[in-house]
């Protein structure tokens, strides 16, 4: 017989009332969001683009500027490294996603939207998941949904506008400057010049302007009759006369990109033709003082060990078989007599155009420009550089009459 005794059966406790309530409101509140959100997704429009896509830049910087509280509850910072070369180090570049790790709501037109990012391995923009590779993965998408046509068809309207404003940019007229490695790069930060901002004597100004027009726009005839689309023009005259500032306001007036480059910096023959074919066609190159250049005013052959640019790598740069179709090149000179004759032989400058300082009627006309107003002086003395009249006018922005005084002065003499 066994000795042991059996005690009572040990029945499991029961939750309080209260508590089974209690889960049972919330298993049923859990099953209502799955049910709610999937009755969303039924009736739901969606509007989505990737991240590769050329146009998700700009829809994400829309975002960031017109929702600050989006941009602070979910805000990803990635730090963006370019492919790099022998010749250009990497530079990391910094930049601001949405993250999208929640849903977030925001207007658009009036229509309520909710936006959030939908990618691989995990919700947020651009991190993949723990065991694929990024390599294989599709790219995130920032999604927008819906809950009408209307609410669709405005986002759709958004990115419509996003993209037609980053065309236009693409279009304006940009400044494109070779950086430290000799590769182009556009500055987009530098406000555009007006002609009527350049103070340059006679008609050269309008002279220019019309010539590189019709070159411009008489492509076909060019194609049609078998002749190089190129032209070159030269720009002469004293230091200070409007050279440079009248090339930037012409090709800012024709919608046409202004490629500057220091020929000192470039050190082979190659370089110099690699960096002409990558200006795009109706663009302006523009060397300023050309005479600076030993390859511009001595005949030099560039040997295997040289670091200079021949005269024959200038020549066939700008009239060879390497010239690209479309190509504009404008030299600056202030000295032309130094010039190799064969720099500037018709067919390799098509154009020789003289800037001198301004004349009477071009100060008085540029005064009344600047101020508004017309000077009590009916003529001034000449002899001033362009540069020095404006001079004048900086230092005194808003005294029109103190820069009438200077302006009534001869050039390092007492007033008339």
């Amino acid at each position: 017989m066994d000795s042991r005794t059996t005690g009572p059966v040990q029945r499991p406790k029961q939750l309080p009332l209260p508590t089974l309530t209690a889960l049972a409101v919330s298993a049923a509140q859990e099953a209502g969001k799955r049910l709610w959100e999937e009755w969303k997704e039924q009736r739901s429009w969606k509007v989505a683009i990737a991240a590769d896509d050329d146009l998700f830049v700009a829809v994400n910087q829309w975002l960031m500027d017109h929702h600050e509280t989006l941009g602070r509850r979910a805000l990803l910072a990635r730090t963006e490294r370019p492919p790099s070369g022998p010749d250009q180090p990497s530079i990391p570049q910094l930049r601001f996603l949405i993250d999208g790790e929640t849903r977030q709501r925001i207007t658009v037109d009036g229509h309520g939207v909710e936006v959030f990012v939908d990618g691989p391995g995990t919700p947020a923009a651009g991190r993949p998941g723990p065991v694929q590779s990024e390599r294989f993965l599709p790219p995130p998408r920032l999604v927008f949904q819906a809950r009408s046509q209307a609410g669709r068809d405005a986002v759709v309207d958004l990115m419509r506008r996003l993209d037609q404003s980053r065309q236009d940019e693409k279009r304006k007229p940009g400044l494109m400057v070779l950086d430290r490695w000799s590769h182009w790069q556009r500055r987009s930060d530098l406000p555009a010049r007006t002609m009527e901002s350049v103070v340059a004597a006679g008609n050269v100004l309008e002279e220019l302007y019309r010539d590189l027009r019709d070159f411009r726009d008489r492509e076909g005839d060019y194609v049609r009759r078998g002749i190089p689309y190129h032209r070159a023009y030269l720009l002469t005259g004293p230091p200070g006369t409007g050279k440079t500032s009248a090339v930037k306001a012409i090709t800012n007036a024709l919608s046409m990109d202004l490629w500057y480059a220091q020929l000192s910096g470039i050190a082979e023959d190659v370089k110099l033709v690699d960096l002409l074919t990558e200006v795009r066609p109706h663009g302006v190159l523009l060397l300023e003082d050309i005479d600076s250049l030993t390859a511009a005013t001595t005949r030099t052959v560039q040997a295997g060990s040289t670091k200079d640019i021949s005269t024959a790598g200038l020549l066939n740069a700008l009239d060879g078989v390497a010239t690209p179709h479309g190509l504009v090149t404008i030299l600056t000179t202030n000295h032309p007599e130094r010039l190799d004759p064969a720099l500037k032989r018709p067919g390799r400058i098509d154009r020789v155009i003289a800037f001198e300082n301004p004349d009477s009627a071009t100060i008085c006309r540029h005064f009344a420009f600047f101020y508004g107003v017309e000077p009590a002086s009916a003529s001034f003395p000449e002899g001033r550089s362009s540069a020095a009249i404006s001079e004048i006018f900086k230092r005194h922005m808003d005294n029109p009459t103190g820069a009438e005084g200077e302006l009534l002065r001869p050039p390092g003499g007492r007033r008339l």
